[in-house]
């Protein structure tokens, strides 16, 4: 009865006693409200049927973009709206691939990503714009092509069919302007499928010690982490601590003499797994070994906050030395006043890896900088009063470091590896010698330090300083000169008999210039200079009386970055200029410049040495200097 009441007052509403003007108003009032009402039950439909909606599949399994082979060329990001705080970033054309495991079927999947800004052709009234474009394949089956135009992470997603095993995907960016330099950023890729029964899953324990190897008397640092633990226990040598916390962690192991393994398991609702780690221990050895090893890296181990692990990418390549700085204006900053700590970090950090060290020693401190400077710097030269300061200091090196040296002493422990050579400045035929190069007053200095390091240990070898290309022979302005008529007015001065090899740094590189451009002979080349100009450096050293003497290359190597080498031809000249060093009957040691890239501005040149780069991914040239180094 009620119903029909309704019914009716809504009927006579409608039809009077109201003015028939005021029917169409009532009629689109009454039309708005089933349209909103519509309009909300088909969104809230489709919201929750999108993918990962409450009526569509489930969530099945997240694959996090920077957990794909990073091929070169691709670069892991911070980004804070990304998943996990990281992403990826893709130049056209290029692609990324990787493996994942579905827990059970998928029936759809979806991508996050963004792209750059779209690039505008100059062609006037036919301007186009380039066009960004995303291909996923699953397993070598194109599932998704699509435009990216959004500048902001965006869902782009696609229906598969795919079973509950392991599957290949790749992802590939293009550009539709060669020229257009934009760039793909990859966040995430998430499928959809099936839900599968909740598992609690046993805890994740992790275990590891470095260094796994030591020499006897020194120590080890174990870290350890857990999930899903609800208590662990220790066993084997290592004791536990009621502060150290179950997630994880890290403790030093004490002094090691003899081999150790420490042991971790952890309990928890879904099990217990347990895990070890062993700590090997060898001898103490008080021998320093006959020869120098011969290849290696030019290192900056005392600026890093992961000296073991920077190191080990050295160590790892089958390196033998590296060369580092003894900064005298950073060891003796307040004159007679020596901290060691920098170089003691060198030092321990190359002998626990079994290299030799080639010690670089300069520049100078402010209270020896010669008065003509106007600028602050380090790269001044000394001060004619304080030549013999400099001398003091690199016999301090020759005396610290060297056989039976306080060093030694100060760390029974250590694999000794007496400091065998040193290298008196570095490129003072360029700005490292300011206000400008002055091969006679370098000469005197390098006299100095060579008479100082003798009064120590004869057998020390004192290396002249790398001297930096710049262009011909005959070129030279205010702030730089060539080194063939650096090297010959040394002779002159007298150097010939106060050096034991002649240092060089054979730098040939260009933009653009392949591998093997590199090698070709050119008057300006510095490698051309080597042996093949007139003169060269091997043709002064024969005509001054040093035709025995070696060159050592104490700095070797071409960047990748300002689009001056690919990553490829750095590879090609790495491994072919390791070969054709072995080669040569006057080649001494050999360090490639540098370990690691030092930046990350992809416009300066000095970002792009390294063989690892910023990101510590593996270059190209990495591979090749470990199979070279051999």
């Amino acid at each position: 009865m009620a119903k029909t009441n309704t019914i009716n007052k809504l009927t006579n509403w409608l039809k009077g006693p109201i003015k028939i003007k005021y029917l169409n108003t009532k009629l689109k009032l009454i039309l708005t409200i089933l349209i909103i009402v519509c309009a909300g039950l088909g969104g809230w439909l489709f919201w929750q049927n999108r993918p990962g909606g409450l009526l569509a599949s489930a969530l099945i399994t997240s694959f996090q973009a920077e957990q794909m082979t990073i091929p070169t060329g691709v670069f892991i990001i911070t980004d804070s709206l990304a998943s996990g705080g990281q992403a990826i970033m893709l130049s056209a054309p290029g692609d990324v691939s990787g493996t994942f495991d579905l827990p059970s079927s998928a029936t759809s999947f979806s991508i996050v990503a963004k792209g750059g800004a779209s690039c505008t052709s100059s062609k006037g009234r036919n301007r186009t714009k380039s066009v960004q474009t995303v291909t996923v394949l699953i397993d070598g089956v194109k599932v998704l092509t699509t435009m990216v135009a959004s500048t902001n992470w965006t869902v782009y997603s696609g229906n598969v069919n795919l079973s509950a095993t392991s599957h290949q995907i790749t992802v590939t960016y293009t550009n539709s302007m060669t020229n257009c330099a934009k760039k793909l950023y990859l966040d995430v890729i998430n499928f959809y499928g099936d839900t599968v029964p909740t598992v609690t899953p046993p805890p994740a324990v992790a275990l590891s010690a470095s260094p796994i190897t030591v020499t006897a008397g020194l120590t080890s640092t174990l870290t350890w982490s857990s999930k899903n633990a609800t208590s662990c226990a220790p066993s084997g040598a290592w004791s536990w601590s009621d502060t150290m916390s179950i997630s994880g962690g890290s403790v030093s192991t004490g002094v090691l003499n003899v081999p150790s393994t420490y042991s971790l398991s952890c309990t928890g609702p879904g099990g217990t797994t347990s895990v070890s780690t062993t700590v090997t221990v060898t001898s103490k050895n008080t021998t320093p070994p006959s020869t120098m090893g011969r290849f290696g890296y030019s290192t900056h181990i005392a600026r890093m906050g992961d000296k073991a692990a920077y190191t080990d990418f050295a160590s790892k390549s089958n390196a033998k030395t590296i060369r580092d700085d003894f900064a005298w204006s950073t060891i003796e900053s307040t004159h007679g006043k020596y901290n060691w700590s920098s170089s003691d970090n060198v030092m321990i950090y190359a002998s626990q890896r079994n290299m030799d060290v080639l010690a670089m020693a300069g520049y100078t401190p402010g209270w020896a900088r010669d008065p003509v400077c106007s600028s602050s710097g380090d790269k001044c030269q000394p001060s004619t009063a304080y030549e013999s300061a400099y001398a003091t200091f690199v016999k301090n090196i020759a005396e610290r470091y060297g056989q039976n040296g306080a060093f030694w002493t100060a760390n029974p422990a250590l694999t000794y590896h007496s400091i065998i050579a040193i290298e008196i400045w570095n490129e003072p035929n360029i700005t490292f010698w300011l206000p400008s190069p002055n091969p006679a007053r370098y000469t005197a200095l390098l006299k100095a330090g060579y008479n100082a390091i003798k009064a120590v240990n004869p057998q020390i070898q004192v290396i002249s300083a790398g001297l930096s290309p710049y262009g011909a022979y005959g070129n030279t302005m205010s702030s730089r000169m060539n080194p063939l008529n650096f090297l010959e007015q040394m002779y002159v001065a007298g150097a010939g008999g106060y050096m034991d090899a002649v240092g060089f740094h054979p730098y040939n590189y260009a933009a653009g210039r392949t591998a093997d451009g590199m090698f070709a002979y050119h008057v300006a080349s510095a490698w051309s200079q080597l042996e093949q100009t007139s003169p060269s450096i091997r043709s002064l050293m024969i005509k001054y009386g040093d035709a025995s003497k070696k060159i050592w290359a104490t700095e070797i190597g071409a960047p990748t970055s300002d689009g001056i080498t690919t990553p490829d031809e750095q590879a090609s000249f790495a491994s072919k200029s390791v070969a054709y060093w072995k080669g040569y009957n006057w080649a001494g040691n050999y360090y490639w410049y540098d370990l690691r890239e030092d930046c990350t501005d992809t416009t300066n040149t000095e970002c792009g040495y390294g063989a690892i780069s910023y990101y510590n991914v593996s270059k190209p040239s990495y591979t090749a200097l470990t199979n070279s180094f051999k």
